[in-house]
């Protein structure tokens, strides 16, 4: 299947791996990840899953401000992963945090990141494989620059969340009645559980 953007850059998105520009020109009408150098459809998503991403953006950024920590980003943010020919994976968490030292003020906006971020959020949705959420830390981790990297699997199904780190590869799921720390990414920050699923809709998507 192909399809051309406005910049006539024809992509044959079956085939593999793309390059930057051509996954680039998929644009925003073709929602996809690049998970060990296939393309994979992000499946669009209800609010329950939004409000979710909300609830923990608005826990986050009071923190991030405050302490001039660095950026959050959305899951309109891409971080990939180049390859000798082509992409071996392009990643769009949830949600995500870089840390400042790693903001460079002359790169260009309106390309993704070529690192992973400090933090990852994944929140789960009914169409994600346990083989795909599996690859998707293992990048976060491997690709990280230091110890410091920090991957929050958060599952609405049972409102737990997983927390993974180099140092715990294995992760450790937090129910509701424990809480959340930056780890060394967010020094002191501290977000209970229990409240990322608050004062949301009922119910988990089907």
């Amino acid at each position: 299947m192909e399809r051309t953007d406005a910049m006539d850059i024809k992509v044959d998105i079956e085939a593999a791996p793309l390059t930057l520009d051509e996954y680039l020109a998929l644009g925003e009408d073709v929602k996809a990840e690049i998970i060990e150098g296939e393309l994979v459809a992000m499946s669009p998503t209800g609010p329950y899953h939004g409000e979710i991403n909300v609830n923990i953006i608005r826990f986050l950024l009071p923190y991030v401000l405050k302490h001039r920590a660095g950026k959050l980003y959305t899951e309109q943010t891409a971080f990939v992963e180049p390859g000798a020919e082509g992409l071996k994976g392009a990643l769009v968490p949830d949600v995500a945090f870089v840390c400042r030292a790693k903001l460079d003020p002359a790169r260009d906006p309106n390309r993704p990141f070529d690192f992973p971020p400090d933090l990852a959020v994944e929140v789960l949705s009914p169409s994600d494989t346990y083989q795909q959420i599996t690859a998707k830390i293992k990048t976060y981790l491997e690709r990280g620059a230091s110890l410091a990297s920090l991957v929050w699997i958060v599952n609405p199904f049972d409102e737990t969340v997983t927390v993974y780190t180099p140092a715990d590869p294995p992760g450790k799921i937090h129910a509701p009645g424990d809480a959340l720390d930056g780890s060394d990414v967010l020094p002191g920050f501290r977000l209970p559980v229990a409240d990322i699923f608050a004062d949301i809709l009922a119910g988990t998507e089907s």
